[in-house]
């Protein structure tokens, strides 16, 4: 994988709200709860300030889950495995991608964390890559999200960089007019690809993510739809799970969404058939987040566990076509500290 390469996220229809322009009530620390150590010189404090964020007008249950936190680790922590001690230790081969395990110390400090203060690991919701390190954690009825971040960002200030919500993300909507999803192409002049493709069709051996519902397959490997056949790859080895929604390799979608945004990108051209991608000389590597129609949205976790997983793949380019109320802090941390683009 090439470290130094410049990567690009196009994130299509994102309604962001920036983060510190206000925050939602969040309930205060419980005067009994044992996440907070009352021996601690901050513990009069941790009662009324709030050590987990959310922007104003956020709705618990919508934008996010008030069970669920993310935890961003600082790299910095972990000068190396030995600094580690007392941890849990797991064998990586035996994970959904092992490549998201490259940091191993700070994936068994996560561990040791979760274990010790009874947080669940959320499945295929962390990764260990370079300097972007996180886990997804699900909370007990009777823990507090706001007593649990001021607990581990006091705690473990040199390990622990941030606290957040896990955020709810969902599809960007796409109309189901005939001539829209029948292949009237009208967007492609406005936009003057045909310039373009006069520099480039794109190349073979430019890979792009697409981070959405996966694509149209036979469940082989292959595809069903004539215009992305020989556009896109899979692995077929342990070391790429492109399925992070079911725990597969194969992103089979379910929705159709994943499969019409591959086609805007990378519809084969010239081939008489059908419509053609902007950039039909590239190839794609679909990454599947989202289930059927009906399970509704996703998560920020599985969201930024499929950058790291992209990143890690060699894809250049990243698309994320998903309307997200909420950024939460893995996904432009992601995106920043891997030389990301965010668009």
């Amino acid at each position: 994988m090439a470290r130094n390469l410049v990567l690009f996220v196009i994130v299509i229809g994102v309604f962001a709200c920036a983060c510190g322009k206000g925050h939602a009530p969040v309930a205060p620390a419980r005067s009994g709860s044992a996440y907070i150590e009352r021996n601690d010189s901050n513990a009069n404090r941790i009662a009324t300030k709030q050590y987990i964020q959310c922007p104003e007008g956020m709705r618990p249950g919508i934008d996010y889950r008030e069970d669920e936190i993310i935890v961003g680790f600082k790299l910095s922590g972990f000068a190396s495995p030995a600094s580690l001690t007392g941890g849990a230790p797991f064998n990586k081969g035996a994970m959904l991608n092992p490549v998201l395990y490259e940091n191993q110390a700070i994936a068994e400090f996560a561990r040791e964390i979760g274990s010790k203060h009874n947080l669940a690991l959320i499945p295929n919701g962390e990764g260990y890559v370079r300097n972007v390190n996180f886990c997804a954690y699900k909370l007990t009825p009777d823990q507090d999200a706001n007593s649990v971040a001021a607990l581990l960002r006091l705690k473990y200030p040199d390990r622990v960089k941030y606290v957040e919500y896990n955020g709810i993300a969902q599809l960007a909507y796409v109309p189901n007019d005939p001539e829209y999803t029948g292949g009237n192409m009208w967007g492609m002049y406005t936009i003057q690809t045909d310039l373009a493709w006069g520099i480039t069709i794109g190349d073979s051996n430019q890979w792009i993510a697409v981070i959405d519902t996966g694509i149209m397959t036979d469940n082989t490997g292959g595809t069903t739809h004539e215009d992305l056949a020989g556009r896109w790859g899979y692995y077929t080895d342990q070391q790429y799970w492109t399925d992070l929604y079911r725990g597969d390799m194969i992103p089979d979608d379910e929705w159709g969404h994943g499969t019409h945004v591959c086609g805007t990108i990378a519809a084969t051209g010239d081939n008489a058939k059908g419509v053609v991608g902007v950039a039909y000389g590239s190839m794609l590597l679909p990454i599947k987040v989202f289930g059927t129609e009906a399970e509704g949205g996703t998560t920020d976790a599985l969201e930024a566990a499929a950058i790291s997983l992209a990143d890690a793949a060699g894809c250049s380019v990243i698309n994320m076509s998903l309307a997200v109320p909420i950024q939460a802090a893995p996904l432009p941390k992601n995106a920043h500290r891997l030389s990301l683009m965010v668009l």
